[in-house]
């Protein structure tokens, strides 16, 4: 296949952030946008993981040029409440703290904390995170730096996410990055399409227009409809239903009562009675909404479940009538069988989307446009495709999906069971059966303790997010060293001298507390920091 003209259908965040990675690194093919001005656009997608450094760089981006324009925030963590049922918070934040285990700890592996929570006393779920990262202070505190001085060990810029306007960006890369760079823009609805004897599209025509838009590739960015990829090419969609049950959601934004307080640089998931609450701080207003199986709540009691969760957290601006501009969103969790099939892409919401626990929406959207960048560069940029090329594309995008698996393993590892809703996913023999068997998570869900190696050994195959799963098992309380197996390994005295090395800890936590609070205490909180730095001042 040669690629010379490229048409997106479909704008909003993954169109034009599609069009942008095109007009940065393929410059030479004809891109084309077509998107309808009758088709809302959906902009709950507001957080992000480190891993949107690497395609700001793809576009050669600053912060400094669009945080402003789309209200951004900055994100250091994912915090979890309640997945315990006892009204527990912990910390996954972002970084590599492999390394920093290794040379700063006392400990020299992860799984010796395992071995710590089951030998010593009164060791909390929380203290993992505190001990494996070294910016769980800044976080608690509600402060921010970008640790030029690299006081806070193992922590740099990359370790940075943000929270933003998905909408707005979308906005902001239309008007101030594609079209000046010379991507076309059409408003029009799509209607139908031509295809030739093989199956590919030729070329697509818009409501109330004769005109015929050809193309050599068509990257179906309409969303949860794909109108190529699914209602026109017949790809399957595999879905993650049996095991992520969460099929509904509510969203709606709240203003501040204090941006000091409030502004925090975590993204946070308190669970419910039927599934989950996120809450996401952006410069002008707070994002928060209510993910639910709507085989547990019907759609009136999710709201008013979700009314008493903004007076207990939000009281000035919940009241007891229903919620005003409410945007109520089906959920489909799955991905297509061929993202990637004959001259049609999916990207976004089109290809594939797992759920808004641990905020894999855009990551899933820009890791797919970077994959296409990737195949057009090795493939003469564009002018060679083979289908070598494009199996490889959809491969590459099924195994991003495994992130699935590490959301299906939140559920998995909570220990709430107060509701219907978690008394099924605890126990429902049907449903425990389903998430073991799913995307290879037999390894990961022993009923079973087991020997302290077994935590590396396992991780070691897994294609996860292993400083995440290992964040999520200590959280959640659950703990795969079994008592029985180290005591069955170590002698009596050798047994003393593993707790006696476990408990050093204790002195390390209070030490580092002390210098890190030090620092803590002179830098600015997140909004002095972005009022500053990115908005000018602004309030």
């Amino acid at each position: 296949m040669q690629i010379n003209k490229i048409i997106i259908l479909g704008g909003g965040s993954a169109g034009w952030m599609t069009a942008a990675a095109l007009a940065s690194k393929m410059s030479h093919i004809d891109t084309t946008l077509i998107e309808s001005s009758d088709i809302p656009t959906i902009g709950v997608g507001e957080s992000t993981l480190g891993e949107i450094n690497a395609f700001l760089r793809l576009l050669d981006l600053d912060e400094k040029e669009w945080m402003a324009a789309c209200h951004a925030t900055y994100k250091m963590s994912i915090d979890f409440t309640n997945w315990d049922g006892k009204e527990t918070r912990f910390h996954y934040p972002f970084g590599n703290h492999e390394k920093y285990v290794d040379e700063i700890t006392p400990l020299k592996d992860r799984s010796h904390w395992f071995q710590r929570k089951m030998l010593c006393d009164d060791v909390p779920n929380t203290e993992y995170a505190e001990l494996l990262f070294d910016t769980i202070e800044i976080i608690d505190n509600n402060k921010f730096t970008k640790n030029k001085d690299k006081f806070f060990k193992n922590f740099t810029e990359n370790d940075i996410a943000y929270h933003f306007d998905a909408t707005l960006f979308g906005e902001w890369l239309k008007n101030e990055y594609c079209k000046p760079k010379g991507v076309n823009h059409i408003v029009g609805t799509y209607v139908e399409s031509h295809l030739n004897e093989q199956g590919y599209i030729e070329y697509i025509k818009l409501k109330d227009s004769d005109k015929k838009y050809y193309a050599d590739l068509f990257i179906d960015c309409t969303g949860f409809n794909g109108l190529l990829i699914k209602k026109l090419m017949k790809v399957k969609r595999d879905s993650f239903s049996d095991v992520l049950i969460n099929d509904r959601a509510l969203a709606t934004t709240i203003p501040y009562t204090d941006k000091n307080l409030e502004m925090e640089a975590t993204t946070n998931a308190t669970t419910m009675n039927a599934g989950w609450c996120w809450n996401i701080p952006l410069y002008n207003r707070i994002g928060t909404g209510y993910v639910y199986s709507s085989q547990f709540l019907t759609e009136d009691e999710a709201e008013l479940e979700f009314r008493e969760y903004l007076l207990k957290h939000r009281k000035p601006y919940a009241n007891k009538q229903p919620l005003k501009n409410i945007l109520k969103l089906n959920i489909d969790s799955g991905i297509m069988e061929e993202p990637w099939y004959k001259n049609v892409i999916a990207v976004g919401l089109s290809c594939g989307f797992v759920e808004p626990l641990e905020s894999t929406g855009l990551l899933l959207t820009h890791k797919t446009i970077q994959k296409i960048i990737s195949i057009l560069s090795v493939s003469e940029n564009g002018k060679n495709v083979t289908k070598y090329r494009t199996d490889s594309f959809n491969n590459w995008v099924h195994k991003d999906i495994t992130l699935a698996s590490f959301i299906a393993m939140h559920y998995a590892f909570a220990s709430r069971e107060d509701t219907d809703y978690w008394k099924y996913i605890k126990h429902d023999s049907k449903y425990k059966s389903n998430i073991i068997q799913f995307n290879g998570l037999t390894n990961l869900l022993h009923e079973m303790v087991v020997p302290a190696h077994w935590l590396q050994d396992s991780l070691n195959h897994y294609f996860g997010p292993k400083e995440g799963i290992s964040c999520i098992m200590a959280g959640m309380g659950y703990n795969p060293v079994g008592l029985v197996d180290i005591e069955d390994f170590y002698s009596k005295t050798a047994l003393q001298q593993l707790k006696d090395y476990l408990n050093i800890i204790d002195s390390f936590l209070y030490e580092k507390r002390l210098r890190n609070m030090e620092k803590v205490n002179t830098l600015p909180t997140h909004y002095e920091y972005l009022k500053e730095n990115i908005y000018n001042g602004e309030e």
